[in-house]
């Protein structure tokens, strides 16, 4: 069925946003803006689209004209989080227009929204005075029985920032798409086949932006009453790296109350979002722009309210298939072959196969199973998820759940004897990983440290730690497995990749207890290789990168505000991002002494350069290559991958001398870095190869399941033992001799290792996601 003008999803209808129906207020971004001063109807009709030239947001506008001073006064200010009070008190030295234009920056009327008051049981709209509906239920004498919490909808559209934000990138977008039709690159999101509809339906100079939409539920510290539903947006489209920024994040609104949002309220929402964002296209340069939400993602209890799903122990309630069981699920049959199109849709309506009473909305946009499963909840919050006992403060203290058992210290009930093995040995083992500096954990306090540990040290002290049975190895190197292909950009030869190792680990739990097998893990280890096949790698994707914005966005904030709370940090966040992207623009842009001192006291802001230090006077006989005659030689490297350093800089124990890269050939191999070598604008890297001195060797622990196991764990344990083989991102090997000279870009990451007799286990390290 075609979807919207374009024909490659389904047909839209938005419908209309009744003045009946919804109330809205345009509100400034003074701080103190309450109350509704104005009423406005919002109406779009979806399907006239209205073309803007070259439009962008009056706040990006305004930025332009504000000096270097002012602006990166104002940054700062926003960078520390500082309230409207501490603001003047930094403007108290300045001169009289210094403060003027400040405050006039600061206290802006640019950042407009409306709010909107729904009543979160019967659909009624409320007066912002109003937190229960009282509409629907009769009066008893005096009393007055309430129908329900009413929530409040801080309504910014979204559609200004993300013109501004393709303005931005334009250059870098058109790039990934030019290296998108060339095949050049196969591993952006945009080359998945549920994105690549959408690109691939550009004719002549239209330009069609992926948006993945969020919503998540975010507790403010501080206040127990109330809790926030942002309402994010992601830009597919931007290069990888950019699409996870906190700063390209944007925010079409928030949703606040006393109780978790219903299918009631989300069916009022939709639309509004979809209007808001699909209704218009704008020119920007030469290119027509349309905006297009391709998928969502959101957290359990978020995405069942959004879908009007039952809870996650109600029968045939997993999104990807029709799956018996309540608490502990049983693989079924995919929904989107049982239940296609239509079929799903009728589900909604009858509130049948997992559905719940409340026909929800928005499937006449997006189907339940075309969204995205969350490498946060799903995997960092559920299978992998990490319980601290008190104030822990070293690794060596923590236990893991599910693999809590293999830990444990006695005090716990495990779910089976699945994982119980000596502990000593195994933290020993965990101990002694070797990573680079800024991969190194030492409190484990949120969901980044979380899957680092387990991919890393947990995950290498499998394939040595004798003391394991063989069905908790295989379920922990599986996992670790795919966290690190996801993780990283290391290749894998193999086509069954995630099948194998989801299956492997799936079949090792299931078998050692049901109780495994709650939703969150069954959805990964059930239906994460049909996730990937259709949306890509997941990890950008997660909501990793939107709970670090919402961090960014409510950070410095103090909760106990019960006056106008939201609004001040809608607008804030509006304001700060604007400022980033707009001394972003200035510094490529020969900037000012004023910026440039600003930027050197901000280097998370600078563009990332490649430099060098350490110079080596003289290569060992073994190092020297003819080829470097008039190069200069280094023994420190900083790339935006991490931190190289040789021997001839630290001798062992160094954490910082393996490195994964492409060969001349284009093989993705490991190194021990040797040194950097210069010569003009030339810069190329010594490394010594590492490569496993007997295949027939490798992974021993791994073999010996496949060797010793009768089936189907042998079968089970070859194809883990396969995906090892077959994955660039590890090596079970040792220094070959062998040196090769390479060219700097071709590095795709750090190392760690596990010594392990003669061998070591080299593992690829590449950049953790953000999560607070």
């Amino acid at each position: 069925m075609p979807r919207s003008v374009l024909r490659f999803y389904r047909d839209r209808d938005y419908g209309v946003v009744s003045h009946q129906n919804l109330v809205e207020g345009s509100s400034s971004s003074e701080e103190e803006s309450t109350e509704l001063d104005n009423f406005v109807v919002d109406e779009m009709d979806a399907d006239s689209f209205e073309s803007i030239e070259n439009e962008e947001s009056d706040m990006f506008t305004v930025l332009k004209t504000v000096p270097d001073e002012i602006l990166t006064f104002v940054a700062a200010s926003c960078f520390e989080r500082i309230s409207d009070s501490g603001f003047r008190r930094f403007l108290s030295s300045q001169n009289e227009d210094f403060k003027r234009d400040a405050m006039k920056l600061w206290k802006n009327n640019l950042s407009e929204f409306s709010k909107h008051f729904i009543c979160n049981s019967c659909i009624e709209v409320q007066n912002s005075k109003t937190w229960y509906c009282i509409q629907n239920r009769p009066r008893f004498h005096n009393a007055i029985f309430s129908c329900g919490a009413v929530i409040k909808y801080i309504r910014i559209g979204g559609m200004s920032q993300l013109v501004d934000l393709v303005a931005q990138y334009i250059e870098k977008i058109r790039e990934v798409r030019r290296n998108l039709k060339t095949g050049s690159d196969t591993t952006h999101n945009l080359n998945s086949s549920h994105f690549k509809k959408l690109w691939k339906n550009e004719k002549g100079n239209m330009m069609i932006m992926t948006l993945l939409a969020s919503i998540d539920g975010v507790s403010l510290s501080g206040n127990t009453k109330n809790k926030l539903w942002p309402l994010t947006f992601s830009l597919v489209d931007l290069p990888t790296a950019e699409m996870q920024r906190a700063t390209n994040m944007v925010l079409h609104g928030i949703a606040e109350g006393t109780e978790n949002p219903s299918t009631t309220f989300w069916n009022k929402i939709v639309p509004m979002v979809y209007t808001d964002v699909e209704g218009s296209r704008h020119a920007i340069g030469n290119a027509t722009i349309q905006f297009m939400i391709g998928s969502w993602i959101a957290d359990q209890p978020a995405k069942r309210s959004l879908f009007g799903f039952k809870a996650c122990n109600g029968e045939s309630s997993c999104f990807y298939g029709l799956c018996s069981g309540t608490h502990h699920k049983k693989q079924g049959p995919n929904r989107e072959t049982e239940r296609p199109d239509e079929l799903i849709i009728l589900d909604a309506t009858n509130g049948t196969n997992g559905i719940g009473t409340i026909p929800p909305r928005i499937v006449d946009f997006v189907l339940p199973y075309d969204t995205v499963l969350d490498l946060l909840h799903n995997a960092a919050e559920g299978i992998f998820s990490i319980v601290i006992r008190g104030k822990l403060k070293y690794i060596t203290e923590i236990e893991i759940v599910i693999f809590s058992e293999s830990l444990a210290s006695g005090s716990s009930q495990p779910r089976s004897d699945l994982f119980q093995n000596d502990r000593s040995v195994y933290l020993k083992f965990c101990d002694e990983v070797i990573v680079p500096s800024q991969f190194e954990v030492k409190n484990i306090t949120n969901c980044s440290e979380k899957l680092l540990f387990f991919r890393v040290h947990f995950g290498l002290a499998a394939l040595s730690n004798d003391s394991l049975k063989p069905e908790a190895r295989i379920t922990i190197c599986s996992l670790m497995l795919i966290l690190n292909i996801l993780y990283t950009n290391a290749p894998s030869s193999s086509n069954r990749f995630f099948a194998h190792l989801t299956g492997a680990a799936r079949r090792a739990l299931e078998q050692a207890s049901p109780t495994y097998m709650g939703t969150k893990t069954h959805e990964f280890l059930c239906h994460l290789p049909y996730v990937i096949e259709k949306f890509g790698n997941v990890a950008p994707l997660s909501t990793f990168c939107f709970e670090h914005f919402y961090k960014h966005s409510l950070k410095g904030f103090s909760a106990q505000k019960t006056t106008g709370f939201t609004e001040a940090a809608v607008s804030r966040v509006i304001l700060h991002s604007s400022i980033r992207r707009e001394i972003v623009l200035r510094s490529r842009q020969n900037p000012s002494q004023t910026l440039s001192n600003f930027l050197l006291a901000t280097p998370s802001m600078r563009e990332f350069e490649i430099s060098w230090k350490n110079p080596i006077k003289h290569l060992e006989v073994e190092d020297q290559m003819a080829e470097l005659q008039n190069f200069e030689l280094y023994a420190s490297l900083f790339l935006s991958v991490g931190r190289l350093q040789s021997r001839y800089k630290q001798k062992y124990p160094n954490k910082n001398e393996i490195l994964f890269a492409k060969n001349g050939s284009g093989i993705h191999c490991c190194y021990r870095f040797i040194a950097v070598c210069v010569s003009g604008s030339t810069t190329k890297v010594i490394g010594e190869r590492i490569r496993d001195h007997n295949p027939s060797t490798t992974y021993p622990l791994l073999q010996k399941v496949r060797d010793e196991m009768s089936h189907p764990l042998n079968t089970y344990g070859h194809n883990v033992l396969n995906q090892f083989k077959s994955f660039n991102g590890i090596v079970h090997g040792r220094p070959s001799g062998e040196r090769e000279l390479l060219e700097v870009n071709w590095i795709q990451g750090v190392g760690g290792v596990l010594p392990n007799g003669p061998d070591s286990y080299f593992l690829q390290l590449n950049g953790a996601l953000v999560h607070h």
